[in-house]
């Protein structure tokens, strides 16, 4: 028999042990957590699908697992490249051609070399005066502007590498989540002080949230985006799959959204003499573009979505600004286990 004080330093060395090789675990494994996360979300979301196919197909879940995660590939992870090639190719011609013809309207000079504002610039004439210091602060933005947006699209080239590891990581991980996640989720009360009706709860608020994000936020963003491009396309506005994209991530703030894209580009058609294609684009974008969210997301999220909207909109941001585009899910995910948590505390407590 050992002595409680023997147990006690035990347990703390085992405990210390165990937190040591933990942060080593994590800092080695950094650049693949990400994947890992969205695998987990992803397969929660792809189980109900897999566990049908797998009854389809006489128990065999492996065989059911691997069709569901090349189906995952063929309809969602490859046109997602196809557009990302897209997108990067017209943000480098909208870097090389927008920008410079940009800086050179708002350049513009008088017969006595004082710089003038555009005649689309408004309240131009009161602000007349103040026309070289304006000048030079909007070429200064514009240039600012054109710089990060030359180093963004240079990191994701640079990254191409590292992408395409953590792309086959996250559909590894997909396929071992579907055949052994639900074991792996039962063994966790026998390793950690929690109980089996907790871990149920923290998994059901991730798929609620995740199915209200893709279905809601994402997907809406997706449909907003696709018709801003549209629009910009029938007006012959180039670089549309770009800015549709932009669109898209800015869709993501709610009531103003993808006005942010299409209202200025309006304006600057009318402004600049395009009356019919500037208000056409206008009315498409008020009239079709900006009525998706209030049509679809009802019908889209139901009541899935039990948090508020507010912090579904600052997680999401918040998510984007620390992982990239995949805090359009792990954002919203991140405050769903939070609010999973408390709710465990306040039943606890």
């Amino acid at each position: 028999m050992y002595s409680s004080d023997f147990k006690e330093k035990h347990n703390i060395f085992i405990w210390s042990l165990l937190i040591i090789f933990f942060i080593l675990f994590l800092i080695v494994v950094q650049d693949y957590i990400v994947s890992i996360v969205l695998a987990f979300v992803f397969s929660i979301l792809l189980y109900p699908f897999k566990n049908r196919l797998s009854d389809k197909l006489g128990g065999r879940d492996s065989l059911a697992s691997t069709i569901i995660v090349l189906v995952f590939l063929l309809c969602f992870i490859m046109p997602s490249i196809l557009i990302l090639d897209q997108i990067l190719s017209q943000a480098m011609e909208i870097s090389d051609t927008v920008i410079p013809v940009l800086e050179k309207q708002v350049e513009n000079t008088n017969i006595n070399g004082t710089k003038e504002l555009p005649h689309w610039f408004p309240f131009r004439d009161k602000l007349m005066p103040y026309s070289t210091q304006i000048t030079e602060k909007i070429t200064e933005l514009i240039g600012n502007a054109s710089s990060i947006f030359v180093k963004a699209v240079g990191s994701l080239t640079q990254g191409t590498f590292l992408f395409f590891i953590n792309f086959f990581i996250m559909l590894y991980a997909i396929y071992f989540f579907l055949i052994d996640g639900k074991k792996m989720l039962n063994k966790i009360p026998d390793y950690l002080p929690i109980k089996k009706s907790e871990v149920d709860l923290i998994v059901n608020e991730v798929k609620t949230i995740s199915r209200a994000t893709l279905k809601g936020a994402f997907l809406i963003s997706i449909i907003q985006g696709t018709l801003v491009g549209i629009g910009f396309w029938f007006v012959g506005i180039s670089g549309s799959v770009f800015w549709g994209s932009v669109a898209a991530f800015v869709s993501l703030i709610p009531s103003v959204g993808a006005g942010l894209i299409y209202v200025p580009a309006g304006l600057y058609l009318i402004l600049n003499g395009h009356n019919a294609s500037g208000f056409s684009l206008l009315i498409w974008g008020f009239g079709i573009v900006s009525s998706v969210d209030n049509v679809l997301r009802p019908y889209l999220v139901g009541k899935d979505m039990k948090i508020p909207e507010i912090l579904i909109l600052v997680s999401t941001l918040g998510g984007i600004t620390m992982f990239g585009l995949a805090g359009i899910v792990l954002g919203p995910v991140i405050t769903g286990l939070t609010i999973a948590l408390l709710k465990i505390y306040k039943k606890t407590s």
